[in-house]
């Protein structure tokens, strides 16, 4: 009786070619995951540093972020008594990243994460607007979930065109050694 006839998923899936969506992701994709995390971490980084280290350091962390963010002090959170360089949103943002480095899921194709990253632009666009109109104040933890919405769809869309170069390179790879 062949593995097939068995219910074997494992030689099903060397008999058809399936991939049933769960293959570990390759090192590249690792390696995109950890990038994200190390992004995530960054801000919290710089902020200690700005606290531990000369005014001149401080002064170097603080002009890395301010081409991302424009750090407007009544936007910013405090941590140790400093401002970290980047606003509650954009902090948002970069834990979002980080979220999805650490939980890859779900895993969306390109299309779904563009569907997605837009819903979430919606959603954080109408926030900017509500605040600049003055209909509620400086929401933090809105302003923060709201980065971390759009920075983990956007990080889970970073994924989704890893994985498909990935994909796309190995396939490549495999046809370039047939006889």
């Amino acid at each position: 009786m062949d593995g097939l006839a068995r219910g074997d998923g494992a030689s099903r899936q060397e008999a058809t070619g399936e991939d049933d969506g769960l293959k570990r992701d390759s090192r590249f994709i690792y390696a995109l995951r950890a990038i994200g995390v190390l992004i995530a971490l960054s801000p919290f980084w710089a902020t200690v540093a700005a606290r531990v280290s000369s005014p001149g350091a401080s002064e170097l962390i603080y002009a890395i972020f301010s081409p991302v963010c424009h750090n407007r002090p009544a936007r910013t959170l405090e941590l140790f008594g400093v401002l970290m360089p980047l606003c509650s949103r954009c902090l948002g943002i970069f834990i979002g990243f980080g979220t999805a480095g650490v939980f890859p899921y779900p895993r969306w194709g390109i299309r779904a994460s563009l569907g997605y990253g837009f819903v979430a632009s919606v959603v954080m666009v109408a926030d900017v607007i509500m605040q600049d109109l003055g209909m509620h104040p400086i929401w933090h933890s809105v302003r923060i979930l709201t980065g971390i919405l759009w920075g983990h769809v956007c990080g889970l869309g970073v994924l989704a065109v890893g994985r498909w170069g990935d994909q796309t390179r190995k396939r490549s790879a495999s046809k370039r050694y047939l006889p």
